[in-house]
């Protein structure tokens, strides 16, 4: 059975839920389905998010699943409601979380608790980070081969692809207008390498937003694919592009009047052509330590 991190749901002196507004909160949140498939046990509010490859559940149960309560301040009641998510996720997707976390507290004054907490507490969101990052490294150790099926990226570059991700659509709708394309990054482990790669597929005739921290881009041209290394091609195209304002530093764009220029660079350009095949990797896949 695969183990997860808890998050449990209090408050101070006082047990009542408005069951309606409950309910109301979960429907109108993106992402969010309920599951009744188990109802004389429990009622799940299942949150998926597809841009990140992202699973957490909020689960409304008939007994509490609290352990050691007795420990814990009595002015504090269990609300019979937790939240579990996976215990080896980039810390990036647990804030995405968080978020909505800090929202259910705010609206319904909710408590929090973790088994590695002192006592229950309000929402703060360093201290469940922290105790986030103690439960898997303790996960990681207890669980070394689920760990090493993993693919290890630095925090830096996952939180500037996974940002990327989760704004894509706001971008494209507030850049609509000026028809920015922005494309789907991949990660790629080189198969004689075993290199991480941020990568994307180019396309010369679109005003074109590279998402950061890319490494290789995929160009096709005349029915042939070329696969190039990025820093060489922002280094010769480098007086075409501008930095995408407001957003992550060095999300560089190309603007589509520069099409012609930039074919005929690339095509003439004497640019080092990635020999090594690849495997994408899931971002379900991807860990930060």
């Amino acid at each position: 059975m695969i183990h997860k991190y808890e998050l449990f749901f209090f408050k101070e002196h006082d047990r009542s839920i408005d069951l309606d507004e409950l309910f109301a909160f979960f429907n109108f949140k993106q992402f969010v389905s309920v599951d009744y498939s188990n109802p004389d046990e429990e009622i799940e509010f299942k949150y998926y998010n597809p841009l990140l490859e992202l699973n957490a559940s909020f689960h409304m149960t008939k007994v509490s699943r609290v352990p050691d309560i007795y420990r814990l301040d009595p002015k504090y009641l269990d609300l019979d409601i937790y939240l579990t998510i996976d215990p080896l996720m980039p810390l990036y997707k647990v804030q995405v979380i968080l978020e909505l976390v800090e929202d259910l507290c705010q609206k319904f004054n909710f408590c929090v608790y973790n088994q590695l907490f002192e006592n229950v507490s309000i929402y703060r969101k360093e201290l469940i980070l922290q105790s986030y990052e103690l439960v898997r490294k303790a996960y990681r150790d207890q669980y070394p081969m689920e760990y090493t099926s993993l693919t290890y990226v630095s925090e830096n570059r996952c939180n500037d692809i996974f940002k990327y991700l989760k704004d894509k659509k706001d971008l494209e709708q507030y850049y609509l207008h000026d028809g920015l394309f922005f494309p789907l990054p991949h990660f790629l482990k080189g198969q004689s390498s075993d290199q991480i790669y941020i990568s994307c597929d180019f396309i010369d005739n679109e005003t074109f937003v590279f998402p950061p921290k890319t490494d290789i881009i995929f160009y096709t041209v005349n029915d042939k694919r070329h696969v190039y290394y990025f820093d060489e091609v922002v280094k010769a195209l480098d007086k075409y592009l501008h930095d995408l304002p407001g957003f992550i530093h060095n999300t560089k764009v190309l603007d589509r009047t520069y099409a012609k220029k930039v074919k005929k660079i690339l095509l003439k350009g004497k640019f080092t052509e990635v020999s090594e095949g690849f495997t994408q990797i899931p971002l379900e896949n991807i860990i930060d330590f």
